[in-house]
């Protein structure tokens, strides 16, 4: 289950997630109401950034993790300035994620 409310993504961690694919749904339920054109690796470089926010907690199924709308575009915001260089390095980590 996953919530927009209040400028907040609220993901509930299902079984098998990690903090990558909790980060990954965050930012798909975000996607949906604020669409963006990211590249592939624009997106890992974004759930990699989100992930970093939640490492000290230890996720179990059911547990909600919160994800405020100003961290998510702040991310975004960061992937976009990306050099060419640096995206194609994201690129290459991307080939081996599978996206919603």
């Amino acid at each position: 289950e996953t919530t927009t409310a209040n400028e907040t993504v609220k993901i509930t961690v299902l079984r098998g997630d990690g903090p990558a694919l909790a980060a990954r749904r965050a930012l798909a339920e975000y996607l949906k109401s604020s669409p963006e054109e990211l590249m592939a690796g624009q997106k890992v470089f974004i759930e990699e950034i989100l992930r970093q926010k939640i490492t000290d907690q230890v996720l179990t199924v059911g547990d909600q993790v919160k994800f405020t709308f100003d961290d998510i575009g702040t991310a975004i915001e960061q992937s976009k300035q990306l050099t060419e260089f640096q995206l194609q390095k994201w690129e290459e980590y991307a080939k081996k994620v599978k996206f919603n």
